[in-house]
């Protein structure tokens, strides 16, 4: 299917719209004088790399409207936010594997007070698990180093 061109004439300024062979004539006579109408140079929407970002959008992760990349990053700066594309490649996997780790930490945590617990029969037995796991004189002091940690 051929293309189609805009041309408008000078003296008249009338512009119509042609059905033309390539190569594209620069240009053609004006259906209502009969002078030259020249091609209408194309104008491309400049838009901020996708179509309909120029007329504006609502940024869910903002929870606000924006009209274009740089107010989008103009209120991400305001609110303390940084873009994913600013973050490392793997960051999201590099922080849930430290998340698991720390999780992990947790539960052996609990499962050695459980464990340390569940073998008592007395007070004094709770009372000589409590120290083991948690020596007083380390926590008074400000030595004690949890496990988690």
């Amino acid at each position: 299917m051929p293309p189609l061109a805009d041309y408008v004439c000078p003296p008249c300024r009338t512009v119509t719209e042609e059905l033309v062979n390539r190569p594209i004539p620069q240009y053609v006579p004006c259906e209502k004088c009969g002078q030259h109408a020249y091609k209408k140079p194309a104008v491309v929407a400049r838009t901020d790399h996708s179509w309909g970002d120029s007329h504006g959008y609502y940024d869910r992760g903002l929870k606000a409207y924006v009209n274009n990349r740089q107010e989008r990053d103009r209120l991400m700066e305001a609110k303390g936010l940084v873009g994913e594309e600013d973050v490392g490649k793997h960051f999201a996997v590099d922080a849930l594997e430290k998340s698991d780790a720390y999780n992990a930490k947790l539960d052996k945590n609990a499962d050695d007070m459980f464990d340390a617990f569940s073998k008592c029969r007395s007070i004094k037995d709770q009372e000589r698990a409590w120290e083991k796991l948690v020596p007083a004189e380390e926590v008074f002091n400000g030595t004690y180093k949890s496990p988690i940690d």
